[in-house]
Order: structure tokens, then sequence, then C-alpha cells
């Protein structure tokens, strides 16, 4: 998917600079991809740790919060603490190997990307050869009529939902939610799929009830912001980002 949305950037260049072999305007296509997702991940990555050491220290105040308005023996707190911290060690250590491993898939996509931006063309060549000539006509311009129609689709939907990622994640900072910046580029990215950011909801108002037990703010104002901020985000986007970027 990545390799079908950047290849127009390796036919500008190929325009750009008269060429036609494909080699140096792929090497600039995933030049400024990485140089993008460099510059993204600068700007993006302190506000992330920060807002994971923040979220930590809420969760600690939580957990605090409930050791203590519990009636348990003492005994009890502190085998279940225990128990909390050893099944926390595992977590990490799991969440740390599942890194490992995404960070090496993500790198055989991406080199996996390079060779098909590099032989897109023998690739669509060798499928039109697959194509009996009888039907190569029609095959042909249902393909094209499909692959256009799908190419505007990727790439307005993804432009509405980077657009949604930053709104939701200007709006969570504005009422103060834990990781706010994480999670309202996390709700940009599902929206990939439309409306599947509604999955989030309950994700939100856990954050909502771990902000207000670990700072002591009103619970329901807070769910009515985050509601709130749903409602704004959703009609911004059905109302201007859709008819604006999808229909244009």
């Amino acid at each position: 998917l990545l390799a079908y949305m950047l290849e127009p950037v390796v036919r500008f260049f190929m325009r750009v600079f008269h060429l036609k072999n494909r080699m140096f305007p792929a090497l600039l296509t995933m030049t400024l991809f990485f140089g993008a997702l460099f510059l993204a991940c600068w700007f993006l990555i302190p506000s992330v740790i920060e807002s994971f050491v923040d979220m930590g220290k809420l969760l600690g105040k939580y957990i605090t919060h409930e050791v203590k308005s519990s009636t348990m023996p003492d005994w009890l707190l502190q085998f279940a603490l225990f128990k909390s911290v050893m099944r926390g060690a595992v977590s990490v250590v799991g969440t740390t190997i599942h890194f490992v491993r995404t960070v090496v898939s993500w790198l055989v996509a991406l080199l996996y990307m390079f060779f098909v931006l590099l032989d897109y063309d023998i690739i669509a060549r060798g499928f039109k050869a697959s194509v009996p000539k009888p039907y190569r006509h029609t095959v042909f311009r249902i393909f094209n009529d499909v692959t256009g129609t799908m190419r505007r689709y990727f790439r307005g939907q993804a432009l509405v939902s980077l657009c949604v990622g930053i709104i939701f994640a200007i709006e969570f900072s504005i009422i103060k939610l834990p990781m706010a910046i994480v999670f309202g580029l996390s709700i940009g990215v599902m929206n990939m799929v439309p409306y599947l950011q509604l999955v989030s909801i309950p994700f939100a108002a856990f954050l909502c009830v771990v902000q207000s037990v670990a700072t002591g703010a009103p619970l329901w104002p807070l769910f009515g912001w985050t509601f709130a901020a749903y409602c704004i985000c959703q009609a911004i986007q059905d109302l201007v980002l859709i008819p604006l970027i999808m229909r244009s």
C-alpha cells in the first residue's frame, strides 16, 4: 500500500529529471519518506515520552488511592501488590519483545517497498501480460477506473486521518486528558477505517477516570468535555474535511 501511494512521487521525479531508470527517483522518494518520518519522530518522541511518564505517575496515584481505600488485610494487600508488580514485569518483557519484532517487521516491509518501487513497471507489465489478449481492453479499462478511485480514496482518507489525529490531539491537550498527543494521533490512525475511532471511547473513559482519581478533578465534567471533543471532531470531519478533501 505504501509503495502504491508513493509511486506517483517516483514518477514525478522521473519527469522532473528526465530519467527512464527508476533507481535514483526511488532512492530520492525513500529518502524524502524517511526524512519526513524522522522529522515527525523528532518532534513527537519527546512529547510521547513525557506523556508516558505523566501517565505512569497518574496510574501510580490511581493504584495508591485504590489500595488505601481498600478494606483488605495488610498481608493480602502486600500479596496483591507483589502479584501486580510481577504481572507488570512480565508485561514489560512481553512488550519489549513485541516492539523488537514490530521494528524488524517494519524494516523488512520498507525493504520490500523499495524493491516494489524499483520494479513497479515490471510488476505492472507482468500483470498486464497475464491477461488474455481478447479481454485486455475491458479488463484494463475497469482496472484503471478502480485504480484511480482507490488512489484518490487512500490519499484522501490518509489526509483526513492526519487532520483528525491533529484535531483530537489539540482537543485532548486543551481538556488536560492524559497522553493527549499520543492518544489523539492514535485515533487519527484508526480513522483510516471510517468510524473506527469510536472504538477508542472506552479507553478515553478510562483516562478520564485515572485523571479524576489522580488529580481530584470532577469526573463528570471531564467526561462531558471528552464526549464534546468526539462530537466536535466528528462534525468537522463530516461537514468540512470529507467534503473538502474526498470530493475535490
